[in-house]
This record gives structure tokens, sequence and C-alpha cells, in this order.
């Protein structure tokens, strides 16, 4: 279990909508502090040079607040994992890809430093799981990030990347799995079956 730095946990801390002075929209992921989060800001200023819109930029802003969310129950620092060019193993990428199934709420409330290790494996119901679209744009967004701050910090690897967005992709049109693992616990938590 990896030791993850108390900024970590409020790094990716909530959707930020701006609205300039000439009208402009603008949306990014600030910190529980209120500061821009630096990479997250950074990747939507690439995009929106790209034409994408502020609605577009506000998806992609909420999705990195859920990786955050993923990458603090995993207990992984994420961005000093992907600076050092350390990207994910095959359990990883699928825990990514049951968190991002997750509606945003009930990943919070598996995350919650009030559940307690015994309690992790809260019951997960129909009411929890989000669309295939969502979780397949999820799964995107975190593997554009993975690769923006790989490129960023000079710690790109383009064999692994390639990999990495190759095993992130093949688990975009997977069915919810009735069973919740988590790397940083070993476990395997079952919901109820509907």
């Amino acid at each position: 279990m990896s030791y993850v730095h108390p900024a970590t946990n409020r790094y990716f801390g909530r959707v930020q909508r701006y609205i300039l002075a000439d009208g402009e929209r603008f949306a990014t992921v600030i910190d529980d502090v209120g500061a821009p989060a630096y990479y997250p800001t950074a990747l939507a200023l690439s995009r929106r040079s790209h034409g994408h819109s502020s609605e577009t930029m506000g998806a992609e802003a909420a999705d990195l607040v859920h990786l955050g969310l993923w990458a603090l129950r995993e207990r992984i620092d994420l961005n000093a994992r992907l600076e050092a060019g350390a990207y994910f193993d095959l359990v990883e990428i699928e825990t990514l890809a049951e968190a991002c199934g997750l509606k945003t709420e009930a990943l919070r409330r598996i995350t919650s430093p009030a559940v307690t290790e015994m309690r992790s494996g809260l019951t997960m119901t129909k009411a929890d799981i989000v669309s295939n679209a969502l979780k397949s744009r999820r799964l995107s967004t975190a593997a554009r990030y993975f690769d923006f701050v790989g490129r960023m910090s000079k710690a790109h690897l383009p064999k692994r990347s390639l990999e990495l967005a190759e095993h992130i992709s093949a688990r975009k049109d997977r069915r919810w799995s009735s069973a919740i693992r988590s790397c940083s616990d070993g476990g395997v938590h079952r919901p109820h079956h509907y």
C-alpha cells in the first residue's frame, strides 16, 4: 500500500466554471483551497485551443474529479506516478474501469474516510451505476490525462503509453461487474444482485 500525500487528496477538489469579462466561458478543476489544479487546467487550456466548448471542458473536469476519487480510493499519488513514468498495471486499470462505471456520489461514498475498512464494500445498486457512454467518456478522459501529464513531465514512454491506452480502451464497453475491487485493500466487494 503506497502512501498518498495529504495534498494529493485535495488536488482534484471540484469543478469550477468561469465567465470572463468578454463572456467567454471556461471550466477546470480547482483544489480544496480554490486554486486551479495545474495539470487539469493545462489540459483544459490545450483542449480549448482546439475549439472544445466550455460544456465539454466542464464534463472533462468532472471526469478528472472522478479520477481523483479513484486515485484516493486506491491510495495512488496520481501525478507523482505519471511524472515518474510509472504507468498502471492491469489490476489498477481494472479498478479504474469499475470506478468509472459508478456515479461520482457512489464513489465518494466508498472513498470517504468515514468508511471503515470493514465497511468499504458498501452495497451498490443499479442506481449507483452510470451509462456505458459516460463510463467510456471517463476512461477516454483518464487516458488523455495520463498521456498529457506524461508528456508535460517528459516522462512519456511511447510504447508504455500506447499499451496503457489500449488496456483502458478495452474496458470501455464492459458491463458493470458485480464486484467492486480495490487494489489498496486487496479485497473484492460484492454488491447486492438485482
